[in-house]
């Protein structure tokens, strides 16, 4: 009678410490990219002026962040589950033409690169851009198209 208490009473105790390790991946995010998520909230904006005439604008509006890494996978007949992303957050990203875009945010681990990624359907699916970054502080950011090297890298300050 007293080994049927016993597992009546620690039985329900592992199981649901078994199950909530299932839900938590393990991965914690670096120093740097925490420190790079205490910048990434609110509103940012870049204008590219020429003779103080602004010519072109980007926004990037930091909308939501992930309180551990979200790992997005999929199941692939080959191989099993199967990672498509780490992401730590949404954002909009909208140039001066007016197109606004929901994407995912990837910060690296040495928190010297930044990838977007579309989103369908509140996933995920494909790199649209990755930069290379640059924290100058609390406030501030820059970021260059790592394919556009040529082009003057964009210098986002918070929208008051």
């Amino acid at each position: 009678m007293k080994q049927f208490l016993f597992l009546m009473v620690f039985l329900p105790v592992f199981i649901i410490t078994s199950c909530s390790s299932d839900e938590d991946n393990g991965i914690q995010y670096s120093e740097k990219q925490q420190k790079i998520l205490d910048v990434f909230h609110g509103t940012f904006k870049y204008d590219n002026k020429l003779e103080n005439v602004i010519i072109w604008s980007e926004v990037i509006e930091f909308t939501e962040q992930y309180p551990k890494p979200k790992i997005f996978t999929h199941e692939d007949y080959l191989n099993g589950e199967v990672q498509d992303a780490e992401v730590h957050g949404k954002c909009f990203y909208t140039n001066s033409l007016g197109d606004r875009e929901s994407k995912f945010y990837y910060i690296s681990t040495d928190g010297t690169t930044v990838k977007l990624y579309g989103d369908k359907d509140n996933k995920p699916y494909w790199v649209s851009n990755k930069y290379f970054l640059k924290v100058t502080d609390i406030n501030s950011f820059t970021l260059l198209d790592t394919k556009l090297s040529f082009l003057a890298t964009c210098y986002f300050q918070p929208v008051n």
